[in-house]
């Protein structure tokens, strides 16, 4: 399985090298979405794996506390 490092440092390579067409240009989007999904999946799994996530939202006067606890 790889991990967030992994799939971090293959997206600043794929940034780092510009594409020199249109059809590069579409496959170099497409691998980038790919690649921002599969962190977005490996970091929920990483959040939630936590027996208990919090959460403090602010928004003008108003302070929001969430808590998220698994159940056993």
């Amino acid at each position: 399985m790889r991990t967030r490092e992994d799939i971090l440092a293959e997206i600043a390579e794929v940034e780092a090298n510009p594409p020199k067409g249109y059809a590069s240009s579409v496959g170099r989007t497409h691998k980038l979405n790919k690649l921002f999904t599969e962190l977005d999946r490996i970091e929920d799994e990483v959040q939630y794996n936590q027996d208990t996530h919090q959460q403090k939202l602010q928004f003008d006067d108003l302070e929001i506390n969430i808590r998220i606890t698994r159940k056993a």
